[in-house]
């Protein structure tokens, strides 16, 4: 009896988890969708940094936001900034940074930290999907094992016979 409520509590968090990611799931697709849907017809660089920028920064509640082109330059690679939100036009700001050689490993180029952050958090957003799967795969496999259908058609199949199930 013990082990079952541990399994029902289990599953209570696992459904608790996964109400939390269906609605981080929904939250990104939506946004997305809306954020690529004004993007529609826009060609030019600069005017889809600012409309990024302008929809993406105050949605995850920041005060500045930067958008940044990574180009070949004379002295090695830099990077240029095309879009901007909460900065104040000021002449003085510079408009390129130069990349420069990670201390760790010489001779390449690494970006700043928040543009590595950036990239990483990109990445475990893209693959936020598959954990999704697995974690509906094995919450499935839990809740079916518990089910009276499950124990007849392991017990009928041990006693080679044909199950009788029930729906249950």
């Amino acid at each position: 009896m013990a082990a079952l409520k541990d399994n029902i509590n289990e599953m209570i968090l696992n459904l608790k988890e996964q109400t939390l990611k269906n609605a981080e799931q929904d939250w990104l697709k939506t946004n997305l969708a809306r954020i690529s849907g004004l993007m529609q017809g826009h060609r030019d660089l600069p005017v889809v940094a600012e409309l990024i920028m302008d929809e993406l920064v105050p949605l995850v509640s920041a005060q500045y936001g930067a958008f940044y082109l990574a180009e070949d330059a004379d002295g090695g690679p830099e990077l240029r900034l095309v879009g901007s939100y909460g900065y104040p036009d000021d002449d003085g700001r510079p408009t390129r940074t130069r990349l420069r050689p990670h201390p760790g490993r010489p001779g390449r180029a690494q970006p700043p930290i928040p543009v590595r952050m950036t990239k990483a958090t990109v990445n475990r957003l893209a693959h936020a999907l598959d954990d999704l799967a697995s974690h509906m795969d094995s919450d499935q496999n839990v809740l079916t094992g518990l089910t009276e259908d499950y124990k007849e058609g392991t017990s009928a199949f041990r006693e080679k016979r044909k199950p009788a199930f029930k729906g249950r």
